[in-house]
This record gives C-alpha cells, structure tokens and sequence, in this order.
C-alpha cells in the first residue's frame, strides 16, 4: 500500500479550491459523484460532440471518467468544453468539471465539488486502523468502489460566476471588484441581510442582480 502520508500531500496539491472557498456538503461512500455510471454527452474544444455510454466524475479532481471493459479511465481534460451527465451541465473549468447550477444571460454560477482532503487527513492519518484500508487503491481510478462501512469520504463545494466569460470566485471582495461601482448599490442590498455566500439559492438571487446591465 502506498504511503498514506505521501498520498495527501500530493491529492492536497492538486485541489483546485481555495481553503477559504471551501464549502463542507457531506459525505460520500464513493469517490464519484454519481452512485452509478451513466451516458454522457460529451463537447470537445474543437467543437466536436460525442457521447459515452458509461461515465462518472471523479472527486479526487473533478474529472470526466468512463468506463473501458472493467476499468475506469480518466479523460485528458484539456481537450473537454461541457459535459452533460444525467441531464446536469458540466463546463470545464480550469481542467475541473463544474456544475452549472443557475444562468442568467451568458453569465453563470457554478459549482466545483471535491473530496476534501484536508479534513480527510485530520480524520483518518493518525488512525491507528488505517492500515488495515487500502486507501491508495481505493483513491486510485482502477478502483473507485469504496466499502462504506470503512471509508467515508468527506466532500467540499466551491461556488464561482462566471460574469462576461471571466470566472469570478463567489466571495465578497472578488464580486464586488468583478461589478464596476455601478452594480455596487444592488449588490449591497441584495446581501445586507441573511446573505449567505455558500447558500446556492441566495447566489442565484445574487447572479441575476448582478447579471442586470453587465
């Protein structure tokens, strides 16, 4: 088995999520986003779209997997525009899968969900039982099937706008840079009470105050 130590630091260095945008949402037995494989329509950067039978999104980061005979494969990201996936959305983001979750015009929020590999260390590298695990297998993608009386995953979310095709990570200081001083009054009413920036429902209230005029 591989070094569990070795393994966070390297799956901590690939997280696209910024500590201070991260978002615990729960937990997973699987490090999929989906409890089963299904087809996918698939858009290229050249324009080109084809569909996959068997696909999945894998957390570790984010990425389109598919299934070739018994073995799972991750797709080259760099060459993935969008990626639809049980009628969801996906646009590539920074060679991440992010859902879209609401649109307004062109502009968009989104979200990136992730194992959080930071509370997975603090659970799970001073267990004295962790040897008995295969973690390494069970993080790797020729084995995605965790068993759920063992391993629990903890997941994270990170919510951006996409605002006139620049990506604008959903926090305070950078929307308000992101909006010019004519969107400012809108955006301070719209989050002067119970405005929560991790709430989606909010954000999308959000996106379209902030879409108006842009």
């Amino acid at each position: 088995m591989r070094n569990l130590r070795f393994l966070i630091i390297i799956f901590c260095a690939l997280c696209f999520c910024n500590a201070n945008a991260q978002v615990p949402i729960g937990r997973s037995n699987s490090v999929t986003l989906f409890d089963h494989y299904s087809p996918a329509i698939i858009e290229f950067s050249d324009g080109h779209v084809s569909t996959q039978s068997q696909a999945n999104i894998f957390l570790k980061n984010s990425s389109l997997l598919y299934r070739s005979g018994i073995n799972d494969m991750e797709a080259k990201m760099t060459n993935i525009k969008n990626v639809i996936i049980n009628k969801r959305r996906f646009i590539n983001l920074n060679n991440q899968l992010a859902e879209v979750i609401d649109t307004c015009g062109g502009n968009m929020l989104l979200k990136v969900v992730l194992l959080d590999m930071e509370s997975f260390e603090k659970e799970y590298l001073n267990n004295s039982n962790i040897t008995n695990l295969e973690i390494g297998e069970s993080l790797g993608v020729t084995r995605l099937d965790a068993d759920p009386s063992t391993l629990k995953y903890p997941l994270c979310a990170s919510y951006f706008y996409m605002l006139n095709e620049k990506v604008v990570r959903c926090h305070e200081r950078d929307v308000q840079r992101a909006i010019g001083k004519a969107k400012q009054r809108d955006y301070r009413v719209c989050v002067a009470k119970d405005f929560n920036w991790s709430n989606e429902q909010k954000l999308s209230e959000l996106l379209k105050v902030i879409s108006h005029g842009l």
